[in-house]
């Protein structure tokens, strides 16, 4: 009989976990969730996925129930500044409905999503791998590591029966308040506290017909004081959410009246109902370290950012993917001693560069001219909104919604298991994705043949991609082979994916990113190989 009930523990059932749970299913491998909560979705925190998880999302197999169940595709994605929905519009930002879009980079594209139709959709993914299960109803009570895995104590809160469960590895996705991380001493580094805010997640069809004034997907709410308020349309359908600042973090709601709030962002009395209230502090901050030893974290467990512009749950699933196909390879017996190390030095450096764009785009809402006038409809009142367009327009505030440069372009140029070519490091901006082939970048999407793109041949295994005719790397192959890491070849003399992936030869890691690439079989194919796998430091 084994010594492990489990060769993974996954701790937290949230998009981050279960996304990790449906990346180890996918690749083959046995993991068990649990979770304190019941599985279920209340409050849509989360409410855009992005192109690189819709990306993930497709080599799961719902990418396309996710885009049934989500935005309406003839809903445009306006953004309006405004100082209420029967007030004056400040500014915005017009963008297409889904379906007059088109994406050149990619077979997907980002995808306008509550969380309570996100959440519920990768759980049911992973839960339909055999090699998956989950515990609800489940708290996280200690852990204890030794040289060889992971012994964990578990407590049923229906029953209150504990039980230890023995894993090889432990990831803890247990939120920003992680037990495990504080368990393991690792400082979430300097923390800012960037502003208190409650939520207000409420229904109103009446809404739905003022909603055709301004017609956007997210509003920022105005006042004489300037930013007090986010307003988002949350499936398009009379689902709202109000993100409203506050001074000081509201723990007793029991005087809290949303109605005043209500009123106040719509401009006048409807009729509404009110599914939940949520307070919680905007924090900026990013773990020192992603683990220790056969412990690991990701998503809020290691990074809390200003949800401006839908970075924080989609790093941690970037997070998810990278790690899994990582573990996967070390149970499969082909990853190197090193393999897992490279997890903190390619994740952590996006993580942070997320969270500086994050901050910034929140951070420019309070700069927004504004004063008691903002609300009157005579010159003075003109002229402040005026003024206050010049800023929104003149001062980049569209990169919160343009970020594919970030959410796509995010590369490993120091990756320990990629093979640096020695080429100059590409440009690299907020809102523009430059594709390249420059090991660690994300290899680029084209369409191959019949729907299919070159993403969907990246997943399980290694490919080499032969772009030329002649061009061959029978050492490489068999330095793989003799590895015994899965590869597969795939062979195209189409000229536009030749001048697209620059190099003849280009070989791409199961996440889909490039490990390595070059004009000729290496000399040093062992050497490339035990990098690329993490068999050398």
């Amino acid at each position: 009989m084994s010594e492990f009930d489990v060769p993974v523990l996954i701790a937290g059932g949230g998009p981050v976990g279960m996304a990790l749970a449906t990346e180890l299913g996918y690749q083959g491998q046995s993991c068990q969730v649990i979770e304190r909560r019941n599985g279920s979705v209340s409050h849509p925190k989360m409410n855009m996925i992005s192109t690189r998880t819709m990306e993930f999302c497709r080599r799961w197999g719902i990418a396309d129930e996710i885009r049934k169940a989500a935005w309406p595709v003839d809903h445009p994605l306006n953004i309006a500044f405004i100082t209420s929905m029967t007030g004056h519009k400040i500014a915005g930002f017009n963008y297409p409905a889904y379906k007059d879009r088109t994406w050149p980079h990619t077979p997907e594209g980002h995808q306008r999503c509550s969380q309570i139709v996100f959440d519920p959709l990768v759980q049911k993914c992973a839960l339909e791998f055999d090699t998956v299960t989950a515990h609800f109803n489940t708290e996280f009570l200690s852990f204890e590591q030794d040289d060889g895995g992971v012994t964990c104590r578990l407590k049923d809160t229906k029953t209150d029966q504990e039980r230890t469960v023995r894993s090889r590895y432990l990831v803890g996705c247990d939120g920003a308040e992680s037990q495990i991380r504080k368990s393991l001493d690792i400082d979430m580094g300097k923390n800012e506290s960037l502003s208190y805010d409650i939520n207000i997640f409420f229904e109103s069809q009446e809404l739905l017909e003022i909603h055709q004034r301004f017609l956007a997907m997210m509003y920022w709410i105005y006042d004489e004081n300037g930013y007090w308020a986010q307003f988002i349309s949350v499936d398009g359908r009379g689902l709202w959410r109000i993100s409203m600042t506050t001074p000081e973090l509201v723990t007793d709601l029991s005087d809290f009246d949303p109605d005043f709030y209500i009123r106040k962002i719509v401009g006048r009395d409807i009729s509404y109902k009110v599914h939940s209230l949520l307070p919680w502090e905007r924090h900026r901050r990013v773990a020192d370290s992603y683990g220790k030893g056969r412990v690991f974290l990701a998503g809020d467990a290691v990074h809390q950012y200003s949800p401006t512009g839908g970075l924080g749950m989609n790093t941690g699933i970037q997070e998810a993917v990278d790690l899994g196909w990582k573990l996967a390879a070390i149970l499969d017996g082909w990853g190197g001693d090193h393999l897992l190390e490279s997890y903190v030095s390619e994740r952590r450096p996006v993580a942070i560069a997320n969270n500086l764009a994050a901050t910034k785009n929140f951070k420019k809402l309070v700069d927004v001219p504004a004063g008691p006038a903002i609300f009157k409809d005579d010159d003075e009142g003109r002229e402040l909104r005026a003024r206050a367009r010049e800023v929104i327009e003149t001062n980049n505030y569209h990169e919160e919604y343009d970020q594919e440069g970030i959410t796509v372009g995010y590369r490993y140029d120091k990756s320990p298991i990629c093979v640096d070519d020695g080429t100059p490091v590409p440009p690299s901006t907020v809102t523009e994705y430059n594709p390249t082939t420059r090991p660690g970048a994300r290899a680029p999407h084209a369409w191959i043949d019949d729907g299919h793109s070159t993403l969907d041949l990246f997943g399980r295994g290694f490919v080499l991609m032969q772009l030329k005719e002649g061009a061959e790397a029978p050492q490489l192959l068999a330095a793989l082979e003799t590895a015994n890491v899965p590869v597969s070849v795939y062979r195209s003399h189409d000229s536009e994916l030749r001048t697209l992936y620059t190099e003849p030869l280009v070989l791409v890691r199961p996440d889909g990113h490039v490990a390595w690439r070059g004009d000729q079989d290496p000399e040093n194919a062992v050497a490339v190989v035990d990098k690329v796998r993490g068999a050398i430091a």
